[in-house]
């Protein structure tokens, strides 16, 4: 007899309105899902958002509807696209208890990343152009940089990379840009 597979929604907040960058990360959750043997039924996202930011307006559609799906999955590419502040992450935590939903992140964080960025802390902050993290359509990161950035747009940008994404190469003469790879799972899949 075949098995109903299990229900699962996707979460994406990304700090601009990349679509590239959307879809890649959408990709991403939807071959994870079918890897996992879940059924995907739907990916929210929020744009122009930071995990300092609480105001999530897709999340908070989201948990609505995983009230009606006891025992849905939650993917997320990684914590990055949660919440940060405490009570924020707390009160989302405390719905998918309510809700009986399990999270599940694609990556898992360097054990010592610095703060998260808030509004209010400009130099953490990616600036407009420069330090910009972008997922594209064939799974790679670019980070892109102008010539007079600060280093902490660098800094800032690849601590929203997956801990163990790889550099491959970079291009550009005057603006540059550095690619990563993440890395594969045993089966050559990218995590």
């Amino acid at each position: 007899m075949a098995t109903t597979p299990r229900t699962a929604y996707g979460y994406l907040a990304v700090p601009d309105t990349d679509e590239d960058q959307i879809n890649g990360l959408h990709s991403r959750l939807a071959a994870h899902a079918a890897h996992a043997g879940l059924a995907l039924l739907e990916v929210y996202a929020d744009r122009n958002t930071i995990p300092a930011m609480p105001d999530r307006p897709s999340l908070d559609r989201l948990l609505t509807e995983l009230a009606d799906h006891p025992g849905a999955v939650l993917l997320v590419p990684g914590p990055t696209h949660l919440p940060a502040a405490p009570t924020a992450h707390r009160a989302l935590m405390h719905r998918l208890a309510q809700t009986g939903a399990t999270l599940r992140t694609l990556t898992t964080p360097a054990p010592h990343l610095p703060a998260a960025p808030t509004l209010e802390d400009p130099i953490r902050r990616p600036l407009s152009g420069s330090g910009s993290v972008r997922l594209t359509a064939q799974g790679t990161f670019e980070i892109s940089l102008e010539p007079g950035d600060p280093a902490a747009a660098l800094a800032s940008a690849l601590v929203r990379l997956p801990a163990d994404s790889r550099f491959v190469e970079s291009y550009g003469d005057v603006s540059t840009t550095l690619v990563f790879h993440p890395t594969p799972d045993l089966a050559g899949h990218p995590r």
